[in-house]
């Protein structure tokens, strides 16, 4: 394991690097950051893997004549840091001028969260690390020995120092920790399974065990093996379910960036009914303990809740300081909402990246109906609590495609009869179009944080009119 880098060590680099970027350039800025990423793998019931990932480095931006250019590094020492601003002075000068570049932000203060991050994350031992990770695992086999378990735990604790030239001089910490469990079985020729799952800013309010014994109600309710027939059903998607719908085909709608770049389904759309008016979507990142609370995104711009849609009418779109400046001409219409961060492929705040948008708590406010009530209020459908494989297939349309994995039940005259066998159907639909099919809203929300994504997305459960459902395998595992 790399030793991780201290604080006063990434302030000290960050103003050099400033000062000597300030030489030879009309504005500049400098990210450094260091992350801790700790993982307990499991599968087939043992822990497989216990893994650390922990980095350190500075990211230097630099306009030049209008042209921007971007370098980093992991070396502190003066004379890489020095090198790594010539080569981003040396892009710079080798670009043509971006005309739709305005200006780095200035400085706005910063977010105050009571507890931004939990600094026994930046230190926790070894033996703790694969205590806590594995307890899902042991939760799940003390509560059902006779299933199958996978999953992870990943432990993350990312700080950061924002500068420019402007006068943004600001620092943020965050921590958080997540769990995910699979619990399978197989009850003659069908096989079933359940997910579990739990998520905390701070070891304090980390229950492993829930995740494990969560995993377990849910295969167990999902035994039976039943399949369903190509169709249209009423589907009420459980909490992972929309947030996989959430992350993977509507944050990148509700982004500035996908307006500019023609990719969004949403371009135009401002101040009209995009959705039922059941629905209102927000993101916020100064919610005091929610899993993606920051201070400041990467750009050193405060944090704060944006209304996206309100009501079922889209209000705004999420945005960092480059696009909101360049929607913005010749008038202003917009400003950052503190969403230009450095996300990557790993968890934490990259260096190495520049900044993009993304969110952070990402939600749905909760609506009126207890879960009983939404699954009584469906005479034949299904509900549907985790989705595989999610993603766009017309970026522009919303057209995307997913199929069923977990948690997933037949309804009959309201009530839950029996469990429907995971990878059994597919999903295609049009998001835009389900948007205006909700029939109802669940009044609890939990949060996830889904495969591959870097948001927090805090969902009810929701009731879906009419979603198509384009395959299906019968019980011999033969498509319809």
């Amino acid at each position: 394991m790399m030793e991780r880098m201290n604080m006063d060590t990434l302030r000290d680099a960050t103003e050099y690097a400033l000062k000597t970027a300030e030489k030879n350039t009309s504005q500049c800025e400098v990210f450094a950051s260091a992350n801790s990423v700790r993982t307990i793998r499991f599968a087939l019931n043992n822990v497989l893997e216990s893994k650390s990932i922990t980095d350190s480095g500075i990211g230097v931006r630099v306009v030049v004549d209008g042209s921007m250019g971007f370098s980093s590094t992991t070396l502190l020492e003066k004379d890489a840091i020095e090198e790594t601003v010539l080569r981003a002075v040396k892009i710079a000068r080798n670009k043509k001028p971006d005309t739709s570049f305005k200006s780095l932000p200035s400085p706005k203060g910063i977010t105050r969260l009571s507890t931004p991050s939990d600094a026994r994350l930046k230190e926790i031992d070894v033996e703790e690390i694969i205590k806590l990770g594995s307890a899902p695992l042991e939760a799940g086999l003390k509560k059902e020995p006779s299933l199958e378990f996978s999953g992870s735990t990943n432990f993350v604790f990312e700080e950061c120092v924002i500068m420019n030239s402007l006068g943004v001089d600001c620092e943020d910490s965050s921590s958080f920790i997540y769990a995910h469990v699979t619990a399978e079985g197989r009850e003659g020729n069908s096989e079933f399974s359940g997910i579990g799952w739990n998520v905390a800013r701070t070891i304090e309010g980390f229950s492993p065990d829930k995740a494990g014994e969560e995993a377990v109600e849910n295969a167990l309710k999902s035994k039976g093996g039943k399949t369903i027939k190509p169709g249209r059903y009423e589907t009420v998607f459980g909490h992972y379910a929309v947030a996989d719908l959430m992350e993977h085909v509507l944050s990148y709608a509700v982004s500035l960036g996908s307006v500019d770049a023609g990719i969004s389904y949403f371009t135009g759309g401002l101040g009209s009914q995009v959705a039922a008016e059941e629905l209102s979507v927000f993101d916020d990142g100064t919610i005091e303990g929610a899993l993606a609370s920051k201070q400041v995104d990467d750009e050193g711009t405060p944090t704060r809740r944006t209304q996206v849609i309100r009501n079922g009418v889209l209000e705004n779109f999420l945005s960092d300081s480059y696009y909101a400046n360049k929607a913005s001409k010749p008038e202003k219409l917009f400003e950052s909402t503190g969403n230009g961060f450095r996300f990557a492929g790993t968890p934490g705040r990259r260096y190495d990246s520049a900044p993009g948008i993304f969110p952070t708590n990402f939600g749905i406010e909760p609506g009126k109906r207890k879960a009983e009530e939404l699954v009584s209020e469906v005479k034949n459908g299904v509900y549907v609590g985790r989705l595989w494989y999610t993603y766009p297939i017309n970026h522009i349309q919303g057209d995307f495609t997913c199929t069923n994995r977990s948690n997933t039940y037949l309804i009959e005259d309201g009530e839950i009869t029996q469990g429907i066998a995971a990878n059994s159907f597919r999903i295609n639909d049009n998001l835009p179009r389900l948007l205006q099919k909700i029939k109802g809203i669940g009044k609890e929300t939990k949060t996830v944080v889904v495969w591959g994504g870097a948001s927090a997305i805090i969902v009810p459960e929701v009731h879906f009119s009419d979603v198509n459902v384009i395959y299906a395998k019968n019980e011999e595992g033969h498509v319809h």
